[in-house]
């Protein structure tokens, strides 16, 4: 239970700054923004329901982390859109920070937790892939580019 509240602190920490980060940018110029917003979703969901279903909650708890996760990455997109105006600082800032939330929930959430849990050669093989799959994003990401 400690765990699902830590990650969802961290997760919500992490959705108001990447969501006024997201919303600062202006989605026109920056698509790869948007595709690298929508894919790291997904490992955080992973996180979040592995760490549910560990913890063994009622689905009105649940229920309660999915409403208040969104609502802090839709609200946070909101403020952000309402500052756009404002300097590229702003923006750099925000990225920052939403890197260094994100980073935290990767290496001490996910990767510390799945350490003490599972086997080591599992973990690195899991890591392994999702690098592998950062890398086949940049590739793609650098062809759309190029054009």
């Amino acid at each position: 239970m400690q765990s699902l509240i830590l990650l969802t602190a961290a997760i919500f920490l992490h959705n108001i700054i990447s969501g006024i980060t997201f919303g600062i940018t202006d989605i026109h110029q920056s698509a790869s923004v948007l595709v690298a917003t929508l894919l790291h979703q997904i490992p955080e969901g992973m996180a979040l329901m592995t760490v549910l279903s560990i913890a063994k909650v009622p689905n009105v708890f649940f229920l309660f982390i999915i409403v208040f996760l969104s609502l802090s990455l839709g609200g946070s997109l909101l403020i952000g859109e309402s500052v756009q105006a404002f300097s590229l600082k702003i923006q750099a800032l925000s990225t920052g920070g939403a890197i260094g939330t994100l980073s935290f929930v990767i290496f001490h959430e996910i990767i510390g937790k799945a350490i003490s849990h599972f086997r080591n050669l599992h973990v690195w093989l899991l890591i392994s892939l999702g690098v592998l799959i950062i890398y086949i994003y940049q590739y793609f990401l650098s062809l759309f580019h190029r054009h």
